[in-house]
């Protein structure tokens, strides 16, 4: 998506991005395919796969315990980038949009009719390649917006957080 709302799965704008000719000849010669949609990729691409225009709304930028970007390296030699904020309603907003008109596309090369057999819908589990708790996305938009609904989901009340946290948190 080299534009915003420019989704090119059939290659008109680029050869290169005929993902249909791709499946039809994996289809043709029998080939299997792990389709790795994203939103995180890596694979050396530019930004991990995430499209420039995604990271220039200061929205779609997660950031650490501390406040800072969370940054990850894609590989290869292409440059660190920030990630975006897989909780954030902008980021939300345009997943939404790729993989509906992905799954569009791909929905009839799945197995066994098609070479597809396996999705994987985000490269690692890692969320870019960081490990460390403390690296995660603790942006306004993302798990910091989110923990206040799961502990009142959870414990329902605050006589029952401070219960399961020993804590005295009064509201």
């Amino acid at each position: 998506e080299p534009r915003q709302g420019e989704l090119d799965f059939a290659g008109t704008s680029d050869q290169a991005r005929d993902l249909i000719v791709f499946l039809e000849l994996c289809r043709e010669f029998g080939f299997k395919i792990i389709l790795r949609p994203g939103p995180w990729v890596a694979a050396e691409c530019d930004n991990g796969g995430i499209p420039d225009f995604v990271l220039k709304h200061p929205e779609n930028i997660a950031t650490n315990h501390a406040g800072e970007p969370v940054i990850t390296e894609p590989g290869g030699g292409a440059k660190p980038i920030p990630l975006p904020p897989y909780l954030g309603n902008r980021f939300q907003i345009q997943l939404k949009n790729y993989f509906s008109v992905l799954s569009e596309v791909v929905k009839n090369y799945i197995y066994p009719r098609g070479p597809v057999f396996m999705i994987e819908l985000d490269h690692e589990t890692s969320y870019g390649g960081h490990f460390d708790p403390f690296s995660a996305d603790f942006s306004a938009q993302g798990s910091r917006s989110q923990f206040g609904r799961f502990l009142a989901e959870k414990c329902q009340s605050t006589d029952k957080l401070n219960k399961v946290w020993k804590s005295k948190i009064k509201d």
